[in-house]
C-alpha cells in the first residue's frame, strides 16, 4: 500500500533524487529542509483555514471559490489591472471620481434627490425639451409660429419697420396713429371733426348727419 521507497543502503542518500526532485540542493532530506516543507502547528497561517465559507469572502479566512468560480462579500479589491470577459477594464475616468449631486468643474452631472441640477453656468445642446421656468428671456430674438399670444404688459417694437402683418383682426381699448387703408367701410360713427374734406359727392344722408 502507498509508495514504494528505494531501499536504504550505507552511505547512500535517504531518498533517491530521481523520485524526490524537490529535496534540498544537496539531494538529502534533512530536518531543517523538512521544516521548510510544513507549517508548525502554531503557525499563524493555519488560522486562515478556520471560518472558511465556500464562495464567500470572510475577514481573516482563506478564500475558496464557489460554484462557477463565484465569490461574494468582498468589500474592496485593489489591483493594477483588471480583465473581465477577456477584455481589459480601463481605469475610471477622472470625471466620475469624487462626483456629488449637482454640477462641478470637469465632473459628470448628477441629479439631486428632486431630479434637479443647479449651478450650471452655460449649457449648449441641439434640442432642449421642457418648459422654461425663468420668465424673463432677454436673449431670445426669434421664435417659431405661435398658436396664441397673451401679453400682460405693453407691446413695444424696436427697429426700422416696426410693423405687424397677417393679422385677421385686432381689438384694443385705444388705437393711436394714422390708418393707412383709405376705405373704412366698417366705421359707422366718428367723434367731433375739426374739419372735413370731401373729394367726391356729398350724399343727402351724410349731409343730414353733418347737420
Amino acid at each position: 500500500m502507498g509508495f514504494t521507497y528505494p531501499p536504504i543502503i550505507q552511505d547512500s542518500q535517504l531518498y533517491n533524487p530521481a523520485f524526490y526532485p524537490s529535496l534540498s540542493a544537496d539531494g538529502y532530506l534533512t530536518y531543517d529542509f523538512a521544516q521548510t516543507l510544513y507549517l508548525s502547528k502554531n503557525d499563524y497561517r493555519l488560522s486562515y483555514l478556520s471560518g472558511v465559507v465556500v464562495g464567500q469572502a470572510t475577514a481573516g479566512s482563506a478564500i475558496v471559490l464557489g460554484n462557477e468560480l463565484s465569490l461574494s462579500g468582498i468589500g474592496a479589491l485593489s489591483c493594477t489591472s483588471l480583465i473581465v470577459g477577456g477584455s481589459a477594464v480601463a481605469a475610471q475616468p477622472s470625471y466620475i471620481v469624487g462626483i456629488s449631486a449637482g454640477a462641478a468643474i470637469n465632473k459628470a452631472l448628477v441629479l439631486n434627490a428632486s431630479g434637479e441640477i443647479a449651478t450650471i453656468n452655460k449649457l449648449t445642446a441641439t434640442n432642449i425639451y421642457g418648459t422654461l421656468q425663468t420668465a424673463t428671456q432677454t436673449n431670445i430674438t426669434s421664435v417659431g409660429t405661435l398658436s396664441g399670444l397673451t401679453i400682460g404688459g405693453n407691446l413695444v417694437f424696436t427697429g426700422v419697420s416696426r410693423a405687424i402683418s397677417g393679422l385677421s383682426s385686432i381689438s384694443a381699448t385705444t388705437l393711436t396713429g394714422t390708418l393707412s387703408t383709405a376705405s373704412q367701410t366698417n366705421i359707422t360713427s366718428v367723434g367731433t371733426l375739426e374739419s372735413l374734406v370731401v373729394s367726391g359727392s356729398l350724399t343727402e344722408r351724410l349731409y343730414q348727419q353733418l347737420n
